[in-house]
């Protein structure tokens, strides 16, 4: 079973400000003398620095802030008092609709935090990990809690093993599409409802001047790393967009009107609706991916095929890859590991011996609809292979990815 998080304090020789260690996974352990016990690091919060050529899936993830940060006081006010609170363990969840900005608001949150000497990220709940735990305060970041192994049943189990006496202000901050109440009874049944703090913290649509601000920092931004001098787009014009369509004043969709005016400058931005600016830019982005896959010498539409796995599998390894191309009956273009490797050399979607799942998450359920529906007499089998050694969370995903695909993007043709 995944043990969500256990937490032992005890004295280590490392600095005056560390309180001891925080330990997730299944097998590691704080112990000093425990055989195979995993070094303590830091907490991360996994920032990326804009690449020469982005692609459109670096631009608009949360890691690259290619946009400012806006339109979040309130929440990041309560998120505060949360964690500054005098209880010494508490969890409590971001909710909100794909595309608003959760991940985000977590990432400042943290470093809002380790500015008061806190240790705050997101770990690597899926390997057994250390990590220093501080006097200050500790924060856990956990996105999409309940697509890990064991879901929210371990992570609520674990949560409640914590000792409080030993604890100095544990946070754990969930970041969900679901309001809290449905995992109500769960944490009844696992002992950690008093650990809980029910009252979400909801993210809404970004209007007015925070969503210039979003728009023009990113539309600065993205205009440098495509090298296009785009025309300015005033206020009124962006307020008439963001009245548009419903999904445009999402925080994602804010960005990616930005990216697209500085890759058309010349492309009035009112002509379009968020949704239609996101599958032209999968789009552009698959035609770019054939590029670079025919020019490996890989099959044109391997790159695709791989991420769209990926996007399933929440990240494909050389063994899920390797299986993968041992499957002559699906008709893929996916090569075997050793060859991948070799013909791919260094790239942005090969990181740490890994193919990582594609985000944002809307993005990556355009890139499924497109590479599924390219090939619907194989389709069904190609679901079935990403899905087949994790179903729980292989269907978990895939509904989160259908629901975008379906009612965020309004992409009603089946990937299956």
């Amino acid at each position: 079973m995944f043990n969500f998080i256990n937490i032992e304090l005890f004295p280590i020789s490392v600095g005056p400000a560390v309180s001891g260690i925080v330990v997730t996974g299944v097998k590691a352990s704080a112990e000093p003398d425990r055989e195979g016990q995993a070094t303590p690091t830091d907490l991360p919060v996994p920032w990326r620095q804009l690449q020469a050529n982005p692609d459109v899936f670096s631009l608009l993830q949360w890691r690259t802030a290619i946009s400012d940060f806006a339109g979040r006081d309130a929440e990041m006010t309560a998120l505060k008092a949360w964690a500054y609170s005098d209880l010494p363990i508490s969890a409590k969840f971001v909710t909100g609709e794909g595309g608003v900005g959760k991940t985000r608001l977590a990432a400042e949150l943290a470093m809002e935090l380790r500015k008061d000497g806190w240790a705050a990220g997101f770990p690597d709940l899926r390997h057994d990990n250390a990590y220093f735990a501080a006097k200050s305060g500790t924060l856990l970041i956990v996105d999409y809690p309940e697509e890990l192994p064991g879901g929210l049943d371990s992570l609520f189990t674990g949560l409640a093993r914590v000792e409080e006496s030993g604890a100095s202000r544990l946070r754990v901050l969930f970041l969900s599409r679901r309001e809290p109440d449905v995992w109500r009874q769960l944490a009844l049944d696992t002992n950690a409802d008093a650990m809980i703090d029910w009252a979400p913290v909801p993210l809404g649509p970004l209007m007015g001047e925070a969503a210039w601000s979003v728009f023009h920092s990113a539309l600065e931004r993205a205009a440098e790393a495509e090298d296009t001098v785009p025309p300015p787009v005033s206020m009124e014009v962006l307020d008439a967009w963001l009245e548009h369509a419903p999904e445009n004043d999402r925080a994602l969709f804010i960005v990616a009107a930005a990216l697209y005016c500085a890759l058309h400058p010349d492309s009035p931005l009112v002509d379009y609706k968020g949704r239609e600016i996101v599958t032209a830019l999968v789009e552009r982005e698959i035609v770019r991916l054939r590029r670079t896959a025919q020019g490996a010498g890989l099959g044109p539409d391997a790159l695709s095929q791989l991420l769209a796995f990926a996007a399933i599998r929440d990240g494909l390894d050389s063994e899920a890859a390797n299986a993968l191309a041992a499957k002559n009956e699906l008709h893929l273009q996916i090569p075997d590991w050793p060859s991948l490797v070799e013909k791919l050399g260094t790239t942005s979607w090969l990181i740490d011996n890994e193919i990582p799942a594609p985000a944002p998450d809307i993005l990556a359920a355009a890139l499924l609809v497109e590479v599924f529906r390219s090939d619907p007499n194989n389709a069904p089998e190609w679901l079935w292979a990403a899905i087949e050694n994790d179903v729980p969370g292989g269907l978990e995903r895939l509904g989160r990815l259908s629901h975008d695909a379906e009612v965020v993007l309004g992409l009603h043709a089946s990937i299956a």
